[in-house]
């Protein structure tokens, strides 16, 4: 507890003697709320309406913390019944409670009122700081945790406008900004999309980061086809180079995922086209997997002939596990006279593939296509 207490210090510029002793920091404006002892009201705060008569990690508080706010009875109230320190004293919004937050003899609940306080205090503690706060590891857990909230998301989106790119390429930022995709609807997203459409070639950089990749798929996955149509439509342009990059290739499989039938369509297309400089990559691969499993009938028959007209391919994929899986996706997309032959192409006989005939000779990946084909035929493998 006390290395997290530090870590929010040092987030919100406060030393941790101070925060220790519990000194008040100047306030910005009369009657307004600190934002610079987030930590420590937040911290007496939860002790204040603590369950239980003293949690077991009060013993790792200061002692000045642990004596006023952590008393043996489970109150940590002072004699007129105010709780030391908290925002209740501070805040105009906590003196009074709604209807729905009184109890039933008309008096304001102190749970409710608790959590309005807990939610007062999150939300001035990330007021204009969104996106130092994000660009930390400790910050960024602590928005991901706070994003359920409306007003939270509200803020961090608000924030976030027009340093969407910035936040996306950071290792811990793109993470708030995965959480914050998920948690709004998909309309609130569209300022993301915008912001990755403002110049040509930025979505084909952004799907090529190795953080920002992530935000992309994020966005194909959650938002409908009609919010990501100008996103779809720039990838489909590069789909040869992402599809054989090692970060692009974890888009485009989002992309024959989730994208609309016109997009999957014109990339699949693209892809047969250009088989021979995708297959004879790990990350083309993976995106072929994609297609063939993910695809129309229709589709994967079409990019299934164009694997089978590539001189050699078929001979040079068993020698990988994904280009075991490969070969037998290509063989269950062919027609039956089609993969017929193919089955005779890769015979189990003779050299059917690139390396030695003996099955001794043989990796492992090719045994298993071979006995993938011996069980096809109804016979058993050599």
């Amino acid at each position: 507890l006390k290395h997290f207490a530090q870590t929010h210090c040092r987030l919100l510029c406060v030393p941790f003697d101070m925060w220790a002793s519990n000194v008040r920091a100047p306030q910005p404006a009369k009657g307004a709320p600190s934002t610079r002892i987030f930590a420590c009201a937040a911290l007496k705060l939860r002790l204040a309406h603590t369950c239980c008569p003293r949690p077991t990690w009060a013993a790792y508080l200061p002692g000045k913390l642990r004596d006023q706010f952590s008393k043996p009875d489970g109150s940590g109230a002072d004699d007129d019944g105010e709780v030391p320190g908290s925002l209740a004293t501070c805040t105009p919004s906590s003196t009074s409670a709604p209807d729905d937050d009184r109890s039933e003899d008309g008096e304001p609940s102190s749970s409710g009122s608790s959590r309005r306080c807990a939610a007062d205090v999150v939300i001035s503690g990330i007021r204009g700081r969104v996106l130092r706060l994000a660009k930390d590891s400790a910050g960024s857990r602590m928005l991901q945790e706070e994003l359920h909230d409306s007003a939270v998301r509200s803020i961090v989106a608000s924030e976030l406008r027009g340093v969407v790119v910035r936040a996306a390429r950071c290792p811990h930022a793109n993470y708030v900004m995965q959480r914050l995709i998920t948690e709004t609807a998909p309309e609130e997203s569209a300022f993301i999309i915008d912001e990755l459409l403002a110049r040509p070639g930025l979505p084909f950089q952004v799907a090529r980061h190795r953080y920002a990749c992530r935000i992309v798929q994020k966005l194909l996955e959650r938002c409908p086809p009609n919010l990501t149509q100008g996103l779809a439509d720039a990838l489909v342009m590069e789909a040869q180079a992402l599809s054989c990059h090692s970060f692009g290739s974890f888009v485009v499989q989002s992309l024959v995922a989730h994208g609309a039938e016109k997009h999957r369509f014109s990339l699949l297309l693209s892809l047969s086209r250009q088989v021979g400089a995708v297959a004879y990559t790990r990350s083309g691969c993976t995106v072929l997997r994609a297609a063939l499993r993910h695809g129309f009938v229709d589709e994967t028959e079409m990019l299934a002939k164009a694997m089978v007209a590539q001189p050699g391919l078929l001979e040079l994929l068993p020698e990988t596990p994904i280009g075991c899986e490969l070969v037998m996706l290509v063989l269950q997309s062919l027609p039956d006279d089609e993969r017929a032959a193919v089955r005779e192409r890769l015979g189990l006989e003779d050299a059917g593939f690139s390396r030695p005939v003996g099955a001794a000779e043989r990796c492992e990946w090719h045994r298993s296509v071979a006995s993938a084909i011996a069980r096809d035929r109804g016979m058993s493998p050599a």
